[in-house]
């Protein structure tokens, strides 16, 4: 038997990544999973490579839209008939700079993809966990919710605040079943993420190229090595599971020890 058998989950920003990583591990301990991403193309070649049958399925979304955020959920829930366990992974950097030179758009651009997309779904996927007594929420946050790094300010501020609404949640629904926490990885370098973004913020921190920001984060950190993705899917499992029944409004970094908090 799997630790999440008859457990179903969402997972924002599914079709590639971390939550990509997650989604296979959920489904490779019994759950059934919707993951979405706004990509259909990505979507469904994502759903190939799970090979699990109706036990996965994808909803297109754009987790920058509260409507779109709200059908989402609503059809995970219309699809299995249940919803479970939320992970909050639909995240990035939209807008790279110095904060005098960052528009309002650049900026709420950025608040909306990671901060009030994680708002919008746990606000609509708490009811359906707190009426069955049981629930998780994983919000997917980074190392740079817990340091600074120059050049993407708009990310920090809603990495940051995600800790803080984790927390919060956190204290609102323990006592209905319910655990929220957070997740936060540093510098993956396979992810899409880190191979594009950082081969831009590389320069802007006089970096000649994405290998030498791997490198930095392997300097600072306490392993001498940045993580992988392979490295989230233990705690991934952890915090979605029974065995996590403990475990809640935790920030937990997944960053060779850079944070140490």
């Amino acid at each position: 038997m799997g630790q999440l058998d008859g457990k179903v989950a969402l997972v924002t920003g599914g079709s590639r990544g971390i939550g990509r990583t997650i989604a296979q591990a959920y489904l490779d301990e019994g759950a059934r999973v919707v993951i979405s991403s706004r990509s259909e193309a990505n979507g469904k070649e994502a759903l190939h490579s799970f090979d699990a049958g109706d036990r996965a399925t994808f909803l297109a979304g754009d987790m920058t839209v509260r409507e779109s955020v709200d059908q989402v959920v609503d059809g995970t829930v219309a699809h299995f008939g249940a919803l479970d366990i939320l992970v909050n992974n639909a995240g990035g950097i939209q807008t790279l700079g110095t904060v005098w030179d960052l528009s309002d758009d650049g900026w709420m651009d950025t608040i909306n993809l990671n901060l009030h997309a994680t708002f919008w779904a746990t606000r609509r996927a708490l009811p359906h966990m707190m009426a069955k007594g049981w629930g998780r929420v994983l919000n997917i946050s980074s190392l740079e919710g817990k340091v600074g790094l120059p050049m993407i300010s708009a990310y920090c501020a809603a990495k940051h605040a995600i800790h803080g609404f984790t927390k919060a949640v956190a204290k609102e629904v323990g006592r209905a079943g319910v655990t929220v926490n957070c997740l936060c990885p540093g510098y993956i370098p396979e992810t899409d993420l880190a191979r594009n973004i950082g081969a831009d913020i590389a320069p802007m921190l006089g970096l000649g190229s994405v290998d030498d920001l791997s490198a930095m984060f392997a300097q600072q950190s306490a392993t001498g090595r940045t993580p992988t993705l392979a490295d989230c899917v233990g705690p991934a499992v952890l915090l979605a599971s029974d065995a996590g029944a403990s475990i809640t409004g935790v920030t937990l970094s997944i960053d060779g020890g850079i944070a140490q908090s």
